[in-house]
């Protein structure tokens, strides 16, 4: 496990595998653990990244409390920025997901892909903000999550389905309940501050500008499905799946299904995203000639500036030629190919599995 310091508190995360980066959020009252069965299915393709938030896990306490929606966004943003990241996914399940739409509003530059699970983002309903924040004044009151509290929170995390037939995902979510320490207390109880007491941010949804899927269990009480509805008739050309017998952790109650949804979307939103790796094999091959590793590099540096397409640059990066073409012969040909490309593409193969944009390629 590693770690990051943010503003002067110790945040830790897991990493598996290697290729384009994926930042997944936890849900409220668990860890990073919960992802376990989308890392095994996603970290032969991606980066994928998975931090406790604070409170949670092993991660310190919030810097502040109560502790806003608004602040988690900028923590996390200062994560990755921590680890270098310039372009990231983001997956986030309940809080995780409600970061998550302040993060790809706050830098729609860097999140070039969202799934959204079992959150919303809209305002908590007066009704449920009272009853959350009585659970939160009683746990605050005697420094632990009790067991009657724990019998009353359950239900609100599972399908029937579930409660009735995968008792270990059950027992395992009470141990963590159970787990949580004095220490951790007060952060756990700022956090569900911060998210019950959150701003609407559904008249921002339309500013969001990356490809978006919103996932939500078809008997998720906590965040049930209009609200999920709601959310994805918000944001432009955003998908809902609505996953049958599945409650506010759907990833975890139907793992297969989520995990197959996740890697369509991000292999049609992403590519193969081996980009780090193709950019190196075709900088470091001696076979291709310097005009196609000029461009290459040229058309890097131009998405790093932000001046290129995200769309344009994911594409150039991620669709692989069957073809075997010949290089082009001039440093001239290809000199303009950020200009060329953007913003609608055309596209004509080069050696070494690529495919370039550029009109004045001959080939």
């Amino acid at each position: 496990m590693s770690m990051v310091t943010i503003k002067n508190s110790t945040m830790y995360y897991e990493e598996y595998g290697r290729g384009f980066p994926i930042i997944f959020g936890h849900s409220y009252l668990w860890d990073n653990a919960m992802w376990q069965p989308q890392i095994a299915a996603l970290s032969t393709t991606y980066r994928c990244i998975v931090p406790d938030l604070w409170s949670h896990g092993c991660s310190d306490p919030p810097p502040g409390n109560p502790y806003s929606l608004e602040e988690l966004a900028e923590d996390m943003w200062t994560f990755t920025q921590a680890l270098g990241l310039d372009h990231f996914a983001v997956v986030g399940s309940s809080v995780g997901g409600m970061w998550g739409v302040h993060l790809a509003l706050a830098h729609p530059e860097a999140v070039v892909a969202l799934a959204l699970l079992d959150t919303y983002l809209g305002p908590e309903l007066p009704e449920t903000h009272v009853y959350y924040f009585g659970m939160l004044r009683l746990v605050e009151k005697i420094g632990l999550i009790p067991t009657p509290l724990q019998d009353e929170i359950v239900p609100l995390f599972f399908s029937p389905i579930t409660m009735q037939h995968d008792p270990d995902i059950v027992s395992r979510f009470k141990a963590n309940l159970s787990s949580f320490d004095a220490a951790q207390i007060p952060g756990i109880v700022g956090i569900g501050q911060g998210i019950f007491s959150r701003a609407s941010q559904l008249e921002r949804l339309p500013q969001i500008t990356a490809p978006t899927m919103v996932i939500v269990g078809a008997d998720d009480l906590a965040r049930p499905p209009h609200e999920a509805r709601q959310m994805a008739e918000s944001i432009p050309g955003a998908t809902l799946e609505i996953i049958p017998n599945a409650g506010h952790v759907s990833n975890l109650e139907q793992p297969k299904q989520v995990s197959r949804l996740l890697e369509r979307f991000l292999k049609n939103t992403l590519g193969t995203n081996k980009h780090d790796e193709e950019l190196t094999m075709v900088n470091d091959n001696p076979q291709i000639s310097k005009p196609v590793t000029e461009p290459v590099n040229r058309l890097s540096k131009e998405r790093s500036d932000s001046t290129v397409s995200r769309q344009t640059f994911l594409q150039t990066l991620s669709i692989w030629s069957a073809a075997s073409p010949t290089t082009p012969t001039s440093a001239g040909e290809g000199a303009d190919l950020v200009e060329a490309v953007d913003p609608v593409p055309t596209y004509a193969p080069i050696r070494n599995q690529f495919m370039w944009l550029t009109e004045s390629y001959t080939l």
